[in-house]
């Protein structure tokens, strides 16, 4: 501190040599408090005064670092495999009933297996029941189709002459 001291005191002193007053800019960590005057020690006529004004130096600030986050990862999707031209993605699936019918006209419903529903119209043209064929056509006849979400699908079956003979029912359902 005192090095300073007589650093400053010897810089005002050059300069109390000139004709002219100067502005002079001291750091901030000097503290001015009054007034000060500088006597010349070469023969001048009259004093000069100096009137100091820190300059000031704006306080360091702490600018805080954004946390970086991990980068975006790019996971491909799988491509999936295309169908065949024509294929829906339907199979074609049966299932056999021995009901002894025993009346002309009787009808039955038949409960749909979940792990074989739900029955599709694989040909797409508004009618489920064209497309489910019996083992004997001539005999028995398809009347409605019911299907129930997350249920197994029902078939309502028809048979025209009273007969006791198994009967295959052939129908399309979703590919699993």
């Amino acid at each position: 501190m005192k090095k300073s001291l007589i650093i400053i005191s010897l810089f005002f002193f050059i300069l109390a040599c000139s004709d002219q007053e100067e502005t002079i800019s001291i750091p901030e960590t000097i503290r001015i408090q009054e007034t000060v005057i500088v006597e010349v020690t070469k023969v001048v006529e009259t004093e000069k005064f100096f009137f100091l004004s820190p300059t000031y130096i704006p306080e360091a600030t702490w600018t805080p670092t954004p946390t970086p986050c991990p980068a975006a990862t790019w996971t491909p999707t799988p491509t999936p495999t295309p169908l065949p031209p024509g294929d829906l993605g339907y199979e074609k699936t049966s299932i056999i009933t021995s009901y002894n019918f025993t009346f002309f006209g009787e009808q039955i419903t038949l409960g749909i297996p979940i792990d074989k529903s739900p029955i599709v119209d694989h040909d797409q043209d508004g009618d489920i029941t064209d497309d489910i064929t019996t083992s004997d056509d001539n005999n028995f006849k398809i009347l409605s189709v019911t299907q129930r979400r997350n249920a197994q699908s029902e078939i309502v079956l028809l048979c025209l002459t009273p007969i006791n003979t198994p009967v295959e029912i052939t129908f399309w359902t979703t590919r699993k």
